[in-house]
């Protein structure tokens, strides 16, 4: 990440905090599962919330917003369940996680299962529907985000064969709505995400505003309240 990266996630994840504190009355527990160094951790802490965790399967990571003061966990969602109680927590933050597991069903039925009833969740994951993507794939590319494997990714327009994430799950804005009431969440809010820098594509990020058009798809989400915990599958 550059700077300027860093500084575009970071408004991101207060200006998504920052809504549900303001629509969701008082939140007590915040939980950031894929936490990674801590940064929503830290947001979280500074915008009051006094209880804050964090979950991620690097050790690296862990020891570090543990070292910051944070309750964090070493976690693989693809091998086991969150290690929270039931009806626990009042807002979930999962930003870019989604795409790397293989049992998406599992992850979001746990996320589900931690919240109490009426708790909050800010999701977010790239893009498949992209504006991007459905230009270079007419000219026979490989969509930006659907990468063919973990060391390397080949077939993309200007981007190195070695750049991979190892993406394992992709969405389009419509699957992605279908998927989440499908495991029982109700939609409260989706937005479209941007992360353009360059002055120049900008104006492209607001005229493809729209979360089925844009980078990433933003959804918040609410756990219906008196809703009963999801059984994996």
């Amino acid at each position: 990440f550059s700077f300027e990266h860093q500084s575009v996630a970071t408004n991101e994840i207060h200006d998504a905090i920052s809504f549900i504190l303001a629509n969701a009355g008082a939140v007590q527990s915040f939980l950031d599962v894929g936490c990674g160094e801590g940064v929503a951790l830290r947001i979280a802490r500074d915008l009051g919330i006094p209880e804050v965790r964090g979950c991620d399967v690097s050790e690296r990571m862990i020891e570090r917003v543990c070292s910051d003061g944070f309750q964090g966990a070493v976690v693989n969602i693809d091998r086991s369940d969150l290690p929270y109680e039931t009806a626990s927590m009042d807002l979930v933050y999962c930003s870019e996680v989604l795409e790397h597991v293989s049992g998406t069903e599992h992850l979001l039925e746990e996320i589900l299962r931690v919240l109490k009833p009426g708790g909050w969740c800010f999701l977010t994951t790239p893009n498949l529907g992209f504006w991007y993507n459905r230009i270079v794939l007419l000219l026979g590319y490989q969509p930006m985000y659907a990468h063919t494997g973990f060391k390397y990714t080949t077939g993309h327009l200007g981007i190195p064969n070695h750049l991979t994430g190892g993406h394992l799950r992709l969405f389009t804005y419509r699957a992605l709505r279908e998927f989440v009431t499908l495991i029982g969440y109700e939609i409260i809010k989706a937005v479209g995400l941007n992360t353009f820098t360059n002055p120049r594509y900008k104006a492209l990020a607001y005229i493809f505003r729209h979360p089925s058009v844009s980078m990433r798809v933003g959804l918040y989400l609410k756990k219906p309240s008196g809703a009963a915990p999801p059984r994996s599958v």
